[in-house]
């Protein structure tokens, strides 16, 4: 993240932005202190300890929400899921409105993950195992019934 162009963004937003600390234990002690109501922060700050950041900050204050922007890698993100974040960003995020969306959405209580996560999400696996096509037949006609036709009991069969 660009500091002082986020530092500039969120002031004019209305945010307190506090000063930068440069090494987790630092923050550390400022969470303790201020108890922040939003940390912001990267995945990879010192070292790749931002998620760990993340994790103990949700230990020493639940109250404060936590936005982590993290690469847009599956690996990353999954370990971003984890920490159990308010809101999740690319690391890369240039676009004030939406930081800023990703903060109000926060504030009411909602998770915020942004769009372009959607692309690196691997779907789980399927559990699913091969159905023949007797099975699938007779599922296919018991979806197409109306509600008044479905009794308890009722099988569909040639």
């Amino acid at each position: 993240m660009a500091l002082n162009y986020w530092k500039a963004q969120l002031e004019e937003a209305g945010y307190t932005v506090l000063p930068f600390c440069k090494k987790a234990s630092d923050w550390l002690s400022v969470i303790r202190q201020t108890k922040p109501y939003l940390l912001f922060i990267e995945a990879t700050f010192a070292n790749n300890t931002g998620l760990e950041l993340v994790r103990q900050t949700r230990l020493l204050h639940p109250a404060t929400r936590c936005v982590v922007c993290v690469p847009a890698l599956p690996a990353y993100y999954l370990k971003a899921i984890e920490v159990d974040a308010s809101g999740y960003l690319p690391d890369n995020i240039g676009d004030p409105a939406e930081v800023l969306h990703c903060f109000e959405q926060v504030g009411q209580g909602y998770r915020y993950i942004s769009p372009i996560f959607s692309a690196v999400l691997p779907l789980p696996p399927s559990r699913n195992k091969k159905r023949s096509m007797r099975y699938l037949t007779v599922i296919g006609r018991y979806c197409a019934l109306s509600p008044r036709d479905i009794r308890p009991g009722r099988l569909v069969s040639n």
